[in-house]
């Protein structure tokens, strides 16, 4: 049931709107991705709790995703999915 942050490029339209070329605002309500953001665990689909552009980044978004409350040690290989778009696969090393 853990949170884990991933930091993405790429996933297009926010909303509110925000300006190219400035960093996000560092607040509670950085403005949202507007594409349904999915994430995967070994081809199990996870909880994206929020996506939303990364506080004091431009370009970035950052993406909390809710890992299960049971889950293997080891690697694991972790990917997003926005829109019609996937991510490049990486490996997520999870210890108990």
């Amino acid at each position: 049931g853990e949170l884990i942050q991933v930091l993405v490029s790429g996933l297009g339209r926010v909303t509110p709107n925000w300006p190219a070329g400035v960093a996000a605002p560092a607040t509670e309500s950085a403005p949202a991705v507007l594409a349904p953001v999915r994430a995967f665990l070994d081809g199990a689909q996870l909880e994206v709790a929020s996506a939303t552009l990364a506080p004091g980044y431009i370009g970035y978004y950052l993406v909390e995703i809710r890992l299960p409350d049971t889950v293997n040690s080891g690697a694991a290989e972790l990917f997003l999915q926005s829109g019609n778009s996937s991510s490049n696969k990486v490996r997520l090393y999870i210890e108990q």
